[in-house]
């Protein structure tokens, strides 16, 4: 990773780490006394859905490889670079996806944006807890105009 990115990235957690409220299928018994016809089914909201569980997996794998609850922030904005590459091989993989993820300079720019320490202290957290699933999800991997944030 160029060095400068330390000067260029810092702004709200709470921006970061925005949720999008999660979706809850009926169950199949409802749905089969229904007299109501049914409407098609938007597609999923969550990129991680239609990717092959084995990029995700080894996205995962090579995460916790390369970021550790216990590396302090020097190393972790070390391995930005690392973790964008191995969130968008993985989120690539999505062909739905291809126009919306962000470019290693885009991604640069949204964790300015959302805030370099509360993006390292997210990583640190997610390192901590093992849930590597939730980057794919993060606003930060994405073009901002995309309208998928």
């Amino acid at each position: 990773m160029h060095p400068s990115l330390h000067a260029q990235l810092g702004q709200s957690e709470d921006d970061i780490f925005d949720e999008s409220p999660m979706q809850v299928d009926e169950p199949a018994d409802h749905l089969a006394n229904s007299s109501t016809p049914l409407s098609p089914t938007p597609p999923p909201k969550r990129p991680i859905g239609s990717i092959p569980d084995e990029a995700i997996l080894e996205a995962c794998q090579n995460l916790e490889r390369n970021v550790s609850p216990g590396d302090d922030d020097a190393r972790i904005l070390v391995n930005l670079k690392t973790v964008w590459f191995l969130v968008h091989m993985a989120l690539s993989q999505n062909p739905t996806l291809s126009g919306c993820l962000a470019n290693l300079n885009e991604f640069r720019v949204n964790v300015k944006r959302e805030g370099e320490q509360q993006f390292v202290g997210f990583l640190r957290k997610t390192a901590r807890d093992k849930s590597w699933q939730d980057l794919f999800e993060n606003k930060v991997f994405f073009k901002q105009n995309s309208g998928r944030y």
